[in-house]
């Protein structure tokens, strides 16, 4: 089963508290990144806040966005008087300097740093445990569409290895013919030296020759790497770190096949499977 990097979730309730809204987004990160934005009053809470996202979600760049429009029973902040008349009095001092003429409005002033006193005990018991149950289904909501763009990404993948598995067996089933051709022109050249000591150098050439295009163990790596691939994908969680490893290697022995063998139709088949092992690293970086 895939679990996909991308996906969005949010969750709108009313409380005693007043309205809360969850937003929670994650996209595509070799590792997991957390970014929250928490309201002033429950920054206190972002450690732990981290640690359910962190139980719930393995790899990926993951935003937490809370909003809250107070309200109900309790009054969570002050406003700092004292503080907002300095303002107001060094505000109109500069406009004054400058030769300004906007107004110093309250809609600025209330905008200013520690203008809002907000309680530091405000974040109780009760708020947390309300905040930890809403956080933990939006963070379910979040895992539901991931999994979901993962089944289509488990999808196309899937057909893409089957392609290459074809292809491979397609390259496998030409081999001997060709090398069977390449080897019958060496010895071509062989037959038509009289010369005993040249015949000999060219014998040598030709068992040398014929190694070099004998990729034989590149297949049974490349088979190997395919096994190893589809039980990856067929693992109840599947690791995207581990299937783009996998790839590169299958890659690797991909292009040595591919330099080893000058052949129209086997050249075309190997740059087949290059395009859709491509495609698959493209997808699998979007692979949790």
């Amino acid at each position: 089963m895939f679990i996909s990097m991308t996906g969005s979730a949010t969750r709108k309730v009313p409380s005693k508290w007043g309205d809360f809204t969850f937003v929670l987004s994650s996209f595509n990160h070799r590792f997991l990144e957390i970014s929250t934005h928490l309201p002033d009053e429950l920054r206190s809470g972002e450690v732990d806040i981290q640690k359910l996202i962190r139980n719930k979600i393995a790899r990926g760049q993951v935003n937490f966005h809370l909003e809250w429009e107070h309200g109900g029973e309790e009054k969570s902040f002050r406003v700092n008087t004292a503080l907002l008349k300095n303002y107001h009095k060094s505000l109109e001092e500069v406009k004054r300097n400058l030769g300004l003429k906007q107004e110093v409005g309250l809609s600025l002033l209330m905008r200013l740093p520690d203008v809002l006193i907000y309680k530091k005990t405000f974040l109780n018991k009760n708020l947390w445990s309300f905040l930890k149950k809403n956080i933990n289904i939006t963070l379910d909501g979040l895992t539901k569409v991931r999994k979901k763009e993962g089944a289509e990404l488990h999808r196309d993948i899937k057909k893409r290895i089957n392609a290459i598995a074809k292809a491979v067996k397609e390259i496998k089933k030409e081999l001997p013919s060709i090398l069977k051709q390449y080897k019958g022109k060496l010895e071509h050249r062989i037959s038509n030296h009289k010369n005993n000591g040249l015949k000999e150098k060219i014998a040598q050439e030709v068992m040398i020759q014929a190694g070099k295009v004998d990729i034989t163990e590149e297949m049974i790596r490349v088979y190997s790497h395919l096994k190893m691939f589809v039980e990856e994908i067929n693992k109840k969680v599947s690791s995207g770190k581990r299937m783009d490893f996998i790839s590169q290697e299958m890659l690797r022995e991909i292009n040595t096949m591919g330099s080893k063998i000058c052949n129209a139709p086997i050249s075309s088949k190997v740059i087949h499977v290059k395009t859709e092992l491509d495609k698959i690293r493209e997808q699998i970086r979007n692979v949790e």
